[in-house]
């Protein structure tokens, strides 16, 4: 006779291996998004220094002073572009430890074959940041205004230019921390 009731899948490693995929997916597009914040704020900064000087010397056309309205209006947002060059490293920095936190959403004991396919995505991770931070650097080393911009940008630089490192060290973080025990879990 037929069971009508059906047995239960164990779905933890489904869920750890999910867990894992979304991490790797994770870092690469922080990577992605530290790269394109980091040449648009470099853009960003190279326009602004264009625009600015230009809007703030237009002076008086018919009864408006251009120049009062362009002091408080474009100054204020030049100095917020201007601070772009720290706030986009500290953003990333930020995104990076946001990354590392998904590990404990996911952390379970589970399945440990799922470790090797841990490690195959952690080199493949290793293998996007290198091609990522060669990318990056090519534009860092430029001579144009675009290299020199890059070069103002201290923290997002250092660390975009060593994002294979950092991930490997964020994935070696996230690894200890997903595949140790939760409290809950029992030793056998």
């Amino acid at each position: 006779m037929r069971s009508l009731i059906k047995p239960q899948r164990n779905k933890k490693g489904q869920n750890q291996a999910f867990g894992i995929l979304i991490l790797v997916v994770v870092l690469v597009l922080i990577m992605f998004f530290g790269v394109a914040f980091a040449l648009g704020g470099a853009v960003i900064d190279w326009t602004a220094d264009e625009v600015t000087p230009v809007l703030t010397d237009l002076g008086v056309v018919g009864s408006t002073n251009l120049t009062q309205i362009a002091d408080v209006t474009v100054v204020p947002i030049n100095n917020v572009v201007q601070s772009m060059s720290w706030m986009i490293g500290i953003i990333y920095f930020v995104m990076l430890l946001g990354a590392l936190m998904l590990a404990f959403m996911y952390r379970s004991s589970g399945n440990k074959a799922l470790i090797i396919f841990f490690f195959i995505l952690v080199i493949v991770l290793i293998l996007v940041s290198f091609f990522i931070s060669n990318i990056y650097e090519s534009y860092y080393d430029g001579t144009g205004e675009m290299g020199t911009r890059l070069q103002d940008m201290k923290v997002a630089s250092f660390l975009i230019i060593q994002s294979p490192m950092i991930m490997l060290v964020i994935a070696l973080i996230s690894g200890m921390i997903m595949f140790t025990p939760n409290e809950n879990e029992v030793y056998v």
